[in-house]
């Protein structure tokens, strides 16, 4: 809306209102109360005590890992990892975060998905898991991207019977 600036503005999400920040003509921000659990509010946007929109908001729970299988792999990628722990929601944004590669995740259940991992050097790194693209998981197990062996000479060339 225009005009906006100095009325006094907040956000309902159900039945606990918050205070609301200017930021635009076209924007205020709020900030969501605290709850558990995953679940829909109605959110309504409160200009001088009259609602002037409402809509859905879906809370969704921070997701908790616990562990994976199997821990390493190569530093090629394409193998698919499983990533047990608890709260993992079915959403077009469930993904598995390598270090700092981002890639998308199949849910199997609320206690389990599944990632391919991606390319990329050897080494450790964090294994993050977000149900939003934005909320990660806290705990964040360790997964090795074990670099790739090519053998360049084998000895002796040749192969004697022993009989």
């Amino acid at each position: 809306g225009e005009d906006l600036e100095g009325t006094d503005m907040s956000c309902a999400f159900d039945e606990v209102r918050v205070e609301a920040t200017y930021v635009t003509s076209a924007w205020i921000q709020c900030a969501t109360p605290e709850y558990a659990g995953a679940f829909a509010a109605q959110l309504a946007v409160v200009l001088d005590d009259y609602a002037v929109g409402a809509l859905v908001f879906t809370y969704q729970s921070v997701p908790e890992v616990l562990s994976l299988s199997p821990a390493e792999g190569p530093e090629g990628g394409r193998n698919v990892v499983y990533v047990y722990g608890s709260e993992f929601v079915n959403t077009p944004a469930l993904s598995c975060l390598f270090g700092g590669i981002m890639v998308p995740a199949e849910f199997m259940a609320s206690t389990m998905i599944r990632c391919t991992a991606p390319s990329h050097s050897g080494g450790s790194v964090e294994l993050g898991v977000t149900n939003d693209g934005v909320h990660f998981a806290e705990s964040r197990p360790v997964y090795v991207f074990k670099a790739t062996v090519h053998v360049a000479t084998m000895l002796p060339t040749d192969r004697k019977s022993v009989g």
